[in-house]
């Protein structure tokens, strides 16, 4: 948990709801060389809160990162679990579709990505060279790797190489926004 961070808090919002913090988690240990891939991380229903909207926070704290895209959706519940059940929104970053920088925590824009019960969430993040990620050991979440940019593929026709199986990467906060 990030401190002064808590769990199903309350967080400012509008558009009509609350935005709740689904999930928060710390991440403290650095993977180098993600320069010229794409990752996706799934978060499972039991991080998630039944909403209209998501939005994320990104740890690059200390980290060099360069997005080339980046997309979010509710995953496949059938195929590989990289897939996106439909096609996925575009993620921006105060209305820009890319972001570079380094030591930084990145908020995504709001994302119209509507979670139903039992649903994951699947963000997929491509990034250019000289990016890293930070991650940490955490139930519910795994977390996959491709070359190339494939962030926006509903279905790639590639394999994904699996980079951690209960590990969050790269996102640290999940907020939903209730009705």
């Amino acid at each position: 948990m990030i401190p002064g961070i808590v769990a199903g808090a309350p967080v400012e919002g509008g558009g009509g709801g609350t935005w709740e913090i689904a999930d928060a988690v710390s991440l403290t240990a650095v993977e180098s060389g993600y320069g010229g891939y794409t990752v996706r991380l799934r978060a499972d229903e039991v991080r998630l809160l039944v909403g209209s909207k998501v939005r994320l926070t990104l740890d690059f704290t200390g980290q060099p990162y360069n997005i080339l895209a980046a997309y979010c959706g509710i995953a496949s519940p059938t195929g590989d679990p990289w897939d996106f059940a439909a096609p996925p929104e575009q993620v921006t970053f105060g209305g820009s579709p890319t972001a570079s920088g380094s030591n930084a925590i990145l908020d995504t824009d709001e994302i119209d990505v509507a979670i139903a019960s039992g649903q994951d969430l699947l963000f997929a993040i491509a990034f250019a060279p000289s990016s890293n990620i930070r991650y940490q050991p955490r139930s519910g979440y795994d977390y996959y790797y491709i070359g190339g940019n494939d962030a926006a593929a509903e279905t790639p026709s590639g394999t994904y190489t699996t980079g951690g199986t209960s590990y969050a990467a790269i996102v640290t906060v999940i907020e939903v926004l209730q009705p």
